[in-house]
């Protein structure tokens, strides 16, 4: 049994994140089932937010502080550059999408799509039509970031892709993909590099 653990649900883009770091740094894991806002989850995260994280003794809840303790406390490639300035955009690129595409896009549009349809939840299409956008706006934001990059920290896989890239990818799968993408190259090629990383297929979740 790993002394490391993910608690969570493997759906969760934040969770997917959370794993996608360790599946980088090469650190074997635990992940430990656990639905939001479940008692179970009460007990490692005071809003029974999905993911919390423990090594060890010691837990740590909130997604960011999560990816910088791994990237920090693990041996493996380093998932932060360097330079106060390649930082910076980097933080900046994780606090946009916290900020200004999660809301839109998944709150918005993919949970009511994905979660509440198959449920039989009817979908309030006025409110995806008004969301639209709004994640359209989010997205053409993340688009210009890439504009000359590889990736969100220039050549580098970093934080910033591994945070940014379960959102982009459930985008992608939406009935109005073409909506949010359409002209935006960049970002289009990006989601298909973030796809196709090894690390990325080995913690994906199981869908449909």
């Amino acid at each position: 049994m790993s002394d490391v653990k993910v608690f969570g649900i493997p759906g969760s883009t934040y969770t997917w994140s959370a794993r996608v770091a360790l599946a980088e740094k090469g650190v074997e894991h635990e992940l430990v089932m656990s639905p939001p806002q479940s008692d179970s989850q009460k007990r490692v995260h005071p809003y029974g937010k999905v993911p919390a994280f423990s090594h060890g003794e010691h837990t740590i809840f909130e997604t960011g502080a999560i990816l910088r303790y791994v990237d920090e406390a693990f041996e493996g490639p380093a998932l932060q550059p360097e330079g106060a300035l390649a930082r910076a955009r980097m933080n900046q690129w994780m606090g946009v999408n916290d900020c200004y595409v999660y809301g839109p896009v998944i709150v918005g549009i993919v949970v009511p799509r994905f979660i509440y349809a198959p449920q039989g939840v009817p979908v309030d299409e006025d409110a995806v039509t008004a969301a639209l956008p709004k994640a359209r706006r989010a997205i053409e934001l993340l688009n210009g970031g890439l504009a000359g990059k590889t990736w969100f920290g220039g050549d580098t896989f970093s934080l910033a892709d591994i945070a940014i890239g379960p959102v982009i990818f459930y985008a992608g799968m939406l009935p109005e993909a073409k909506q949010l993408f359409d002209g935006l190259d960049e970002l289009s090629a990006w989601r298909e590099r973030w796809v196709a990383r090894d690390t990325v297929k080995r913690v994906a979740p199981k869908l449909g």
